[in-house]
């Protein structure tokens, strides 16, 4: 199947998609595009608060529409340092996540791994195996 998406795997992060964070070259970062009408997107929220207790990460961003400003309050309730909360403007958003949830990892400024709707199996692993 071919991906006709902004955000496909293999692709460079453009910094002109979400002008407002810096994504350095050596970073690793996981991000996800979480909606609050989405049911799933419910799901990911421990998920993706306990991904930022981690040390893989440099950061961990949750992009959310404008359109969600309250449901903001939630992750801000929940605020650890690598997890940064941002809400785009809703065209913005759904232009670079036309399906949610969804997750990325960038590496190295290349977005190595790209997820819809399941929630990255090795990270529930991981989590699974530190408690």
């Amino acid at each position: 199947m071919v991906d006709f998406s902004m955000l496909k795997t293999g692709r460079k992060w453009q910094s002109k998609w979400i002008d407002e964070i810096d994504i350095k070259p050596d970073e690793k970062v996981f991000a996800a595009f979480l909606n609050q009408k989405c049911p799933v997107c419910r799901n990911w929220v421990p998920l993706v608060l306990e991904l930022a207790k981690s040390d893989d990460f440099h950061k961990i961003f949750i992009f959310m529409p404008e359109s969600a400003r309250m449901e903001k309050t939630i992750f801000e309730n929940h605020h650890r340092g690598t997890l940064e909360i941002l809400t785009l403007d809703d065209d913005r958003f759904y232009r670079l996540s036309a399906q949610t949830p969804l997750g990325v990892l960038i590496h190295s400024g290349v977005i190595e791994k790209k997820w819809i709707k399941q929630f990255p199996k090795e990270y529930i692993e991981e989590m699974f195996e530190k408690t």
